[in-house]
C-alpha cells in the first residue's frame, strides 16, 4: 500500500469538505499544456472565485515565484488567493466570504501562521 505524502492529506480533506458543502471545485492537474504554478485546486464560496494553493502540513512546503506571481495575478482581478496547509485556513475563509469580507490574500509565512488581511465588502 503507497502512503499518501503530507499535501496529498491536506488536499484530500478540502476536497471532502468543498464536497460535503456542496461548493463546486476543480481540481488542476500539473503536467503538459498547463500553465506553470497554476493553483491545486479552484472554487467558489459565496460567489467568489477562490484558488487554493496546497502546501505540506508539516510546514516544509515552499511557494514558488511564479505560484506568487498567479496568486498576485487572481487578487488584482478581484479573486481570493490562498495557500493553504491545513483544513482550518479554509474554515476561517468560508467564515470570512459568507459574513461580507473579503479574504485579500492568505500567504504562509515563514512561521507557517496564516496572515489575514480583511476588507469589509458589505454594502451599506
Amino acid at each position: 500500500m503507497i502512503m499518501a505524502g503530507p499535501e496529498k492529506i491536506v488536499e484530500d480533506k478540502i476536497k471532502d469538505y468543498l464536497e460535503a458543502n456542496h461548493y463546486w471545485y476543480m481540481k488542476v492537474w500539473g503536467g503538459s499544456g498547463v500553465k506553470k504554478g497554476v493553483p491545486d485546486i479552484i472554487t467558489v464560496i459565496n460567489g467568489y472565485f477562490v484558488s487554493l494553493e496546497v502546501k505540506r502540513g508539516d510546514g516544509k512546503g515552499r511557494i514558488t515565484p511564479v505560484q506568487k506571481k498567479n496568486a498576485d495575478e487572481i487578487k488584482c482581478n478581484h479573486g481570493v488567493p490562498v495557500f493553504i496547509s491545513d483544513i482550518h485556513t479554509l474554515y476561517v475563509v468560508e467564515l470570512f466570504l459568507k459574513n461580507g469580507k473579503s479574504v485579500d490574500g492568505l500567504d504562509l509565512s515563514d512561521d507557517d501562521l496564516a496572515v489575514l488581511h480583511l476588507e469589509d465588502t458589505s454594502h451599506s
